[in-house]
């Protein structure tokens, strides 16, 4: 308890930036280090700002203790980066949140087959059926979904796959007492009763714009593929798709009609290498021989199928391309596109 004071000490210096907090934990080590070093130690971090440096002198620890009384009310655990329990898989991603905040059940992501969903929250009646369509075969395949709560693609995906009993994660922009809107809090109280409510913020901080670039390397993160639903080529779902792509995760897409604008940037998506699917039997099919206990189903439906075919094709199945291979080049394009926007 007393080194994670110190962690929610450090992540709570406003002035002081991801980038910052993570060029102070390089300097000193440890968020204790940082806390207890003499003022004119600070000077020699010449890349933080005068305000940031200003932040790290504050000592004062009432912030702390507050989030850990609201945390202990509230039944939220804390998760430092250098706890056991933390995601391998977010601990490999640039710059992964220093804290989680986490509510509801516990969830252990590495064992888990996770899929992020991610849609535009204008969506079409065909973009919200789909998403909690799949969402819902994911779930009772023994697929992990993990969303957002915001109204649309998101809000379709985490219903879904709560109609068919299955655990569902969402992945927040504030923090896990705040409903992002009026509809979202019967949604948080149904999470809680199956899967469970995840941010890098304390409790609450309220849901901000701001915020949801830095929660998309957080949902992305936590799960070996992202599915994206529906978007327009400047929807945030094409960041999530580029988060995704950047931590070298694997990028689904539904595809849509070319004639809607609201699913321009899928299309884009799909022309540059994503893998199309129509299911969520399609999105987890990949994963049944890595996660034999999980899709369990899956795996032995393939096994019955390849018993079924000639010696020949059952010895040389066709291996084809995982999304991950087929997208490899979509950073480079995404990155052609700034350029071009400079």
């Amino acid at each position: 308890m007393t080194s994670l004071k110190y962690w929610l000490w450090l992540t709570t210096r406003t002035e002081l930036s991801l980038d910052g907090m993570y060029r102070t934990l390089q300097y000193f080590g440890t968020p204790e280090a940082a806390y207890f070093a003499p003022d004119e130690e600070y000077n020699r971090l010449p890349t933080l700002k005068p305000v940031a440096k200003a932040s790290l002198r504050d000592k004062s620890m009432e912030r702390p203790d507050k989030i850990l009384a609201d945390c202990d009310r509230l039944g939220v655990r804390i998760c430092a980066i250098q706890d056991a329990d933390y995601p391998e898989r977010l601990r490999q991603i640039p710059q992964p949140p220093p804290v989680l905040y986490v509510r509801g059940k516990a969830i252990h992501f590495d064992d888990e087959v996770a899929i992020a969903m991610a849609g535009t929250r204008n969506c079409s009646d065909y973009g919200r059926r789909m998403a909690a369509k799949l969402a819902a075969e994911i779930a009772e395949n023994g697929g992990l979904v993990v969303t957002g709560v915001v109204p649309g693609c998101d809000y379709a995906a985490a219903t879904g796959a709560l109609r068919v009993g299955g655990p569902v994660v969402c992945v927040l922009a504030g923090g896990v007492d705040i409903p992002f809107d009026g509809h979202s809090a019967d949604l948080y109280r149904r999470v809680l009763e199956n899967g469970a409510l995840v941010s890098e913020l304390p409790p609450g901080r309220e849901p901000k714009g701001r915020n949801f670039p830095q929660r998309n390397r957080i949902l992305t993160g936590l799960c070996v593929g992202t599915l994206c639903v529906e978007g327009s080529r400047t929807s945030g779902v094409m960041l999530v798709a580029k988060n995704a792509l950047e931590q070298n995760r694997d990028v689904f897409v539904v595809p849509t009609g070319a004639d809607r604008p609201e699913g321009a940037g899928i299309l884009d998506l799909l022309k540059e290498g994503a893998a199309p699917v129509t299911s969520g039997r399609e999105v987890l099919e990949g994963y049944a021989t890595r996660y034999p206990q999980r899709l369990h189903t899956l795996l032995g439906e393939r096994a019955e199928k390849t018993a079924k075919l000639p010696a020949s094709k059952a010895s040389a199945p066709k291996q084809r391309e995982t999304p991950r291979q087929k997208c490899r080049c979509y950073n480079d394009t995404l990155q052609m596109r700034e350029r071009k926007k400079e």
